[in-house]
């Protein structure tokens, strides 16, 4: 299990990579996420196997896979377009 100050600096780095890719990015600060880590528990885990498997949001309805396509085209952080013309030859 992580320490309580690791745990938090955990959650902070998490935060920080996935928010600076967006166009508000919105970062913990120590003493606002501080009570929020403490409900949390951090642990490492050694991983041995990865599977891998293609869901391209076949389980979502077609205006929502139609949404998801037209995101990926957008320019901006999520921008794929390789992405998106296999989610939509999955939706064909």
């Amino acid at each position: 299990m992580l320490s309580e100050e690791e745990n938090l600096a955990t959650l902070t780095r998490l935060v920080e990579r996935f928010e600076r890719e967006v166009e508000e990015p919105m970062f913990l600060e120590r003493e606002w996420a501080a009570p929020f880590a403490r409900g949390t528990v951090g642990i490492r885990l050694r991983v041995e196997q990865f599977v891998c498997k293609r869901k391209l949001s076949q389980d979502k309805d077609p205006v929502s896979r139609r949404n998801v396509i037209e995101r990926l085209r957008e320019p901006g952080p999520y921008q794929h377009p390789a992405l998106a013309d296999e989610v939509e030859r999955e939706l064909d």
